[in-house]
């Protein structure tokens, strides 16, 4: 009779002792996931709960793991209400998402106040155009390279992105742009198509995307409005000799180069023929330019953006 007492007085104590060096149940957090950019609920997510504690009796509850269910939701069991924890959300091919939480006293459930967020990895398509919509091959896209349909694919990256479009093939004037994108939804994703400002003619002769201009190859740009000839790397000269090296002037196997009128400079003052020039804004006139010019020193007057300062500016025969 005296050992079955001893036996269960044995027995109690050890079940006393247990409780007291960890058979507490803890406190609990639920929480969701969902897709940050289509508010979608996703499963099958992996939940971690971190903390960090220098008693050795409490290293059971430095890491407690859970999984979101099909609707999206988790249940973290069995953690210390004495420390705070850092609880992340991962799945593969998704961004992960962190957020802490202070766990309630002993035997209760917190629920998170906001839901994990989390972004689906996916790449960055686009193509790249000519001024005629045909694709083009071989163009450097930031660590890209089209193929021979003009696509390019770039790893996922959220957030603000700038494209660094590059096609060494094409002109200075024309063979590269940088575009800002804002990915902040998964539609932005797939690019709109790129358009480069001018289209490969062949012969080494390129179109402004308007269709109006030809840079032939050969310092000289052809307006197929006008039918005129442009000198596209003019020379920096003074206005008084401007009119003889014109007349000098051999470029293209072609003789007869003059400065243009005010009516011709008129005719070019738009954005297409500013870009493919290889110098500045800046032109010398023939007979009209007394007409418009200043009475001394440093004033300048424009036609249309086109500066006509009389010293030292850049010329363009014609």
């Amino acid at each position: 009779m005296k050992m079955k007492y001893y036996i269960r007085l044995v027995m109690m104590m050890i079940f006393l002792l247990f409780y007291l060096t960890g058979c507490s149940k803890g406190s609990n957090a639920k929480g969701q996931v969902e897709d940050k950019f289509t508010g979608v609920s996703l499963p099958d997510v992996s939940i971690t709960a971190t903390t960090k504690t220098d008693i050795e009796e409490d290293k059971k509850y430095e890491r407690i793991t859970a999984k979101t269910n099909a609707d999206g939701f988790f249940h973290l069991k069995g953690l210390s209400p004495k420390y705070s924890y850092s609880i992340e959300a991962k799945k593969a091919n998704y961004t992960n998402d962190t957020t802490y939480l202070r766990p309630p006293e002993e035997g209760k459930t917190k629920l998170l106040n906001k839901s994990l967020k989390m972004i689906k990895k996916i790449p960055l398509k686009g193509k790249i155009l000519d001024g005629k919509r045909k694709p083009i091959e071989g163009v450097k896209v930031n660590s890209a390279i089209t193929d021979e349909n003009g696509d390019f694919e770039l790893p996922f990256v959220i957030g603000r992105l700038v494209l660094n479009v590059y096609a060494k093939q094409y002109p200075v004037w024309c063979n590269s742009k940088n575009i800002s994108v804002t990915l902040d939804n998964y539609n932005k994703y797939l690019l709109d198509n790129i358009n480069l400002s001018c289209t490969d003619l062949g012969n080494n002769k390129f179109q402004t995307f308007d269709g109006r201009y030809i840079d032939n190859g050969d310092e000289t740009i052809t307006d197929t409005e006008t039918r005129l000839m442009w000198y596209r790397i003019p020379k920096r000269i003074k206005y008084g000799n401007a009119v003889e090296y014109c007349k000098k002037l051999s470029l293209a196997n072609l003789k007869n180069w003059r400065l243009p009128s005010l009516n011709e400079l008129k005719k070019v003052s738009n954005t297409e023929f500013q870009s493919i020039l290889k110098q500045g804004k800046g032109y010398y006139m023939s007979t009209d330019f007394n007409v418009i010019t200043y009475a001394g020193g440093n004033k300048m007057k424009y036609v249309k953006g086109i500066s006509l300062d009389k010293e030292y500016n850049k010329k363009v025969c014609k």
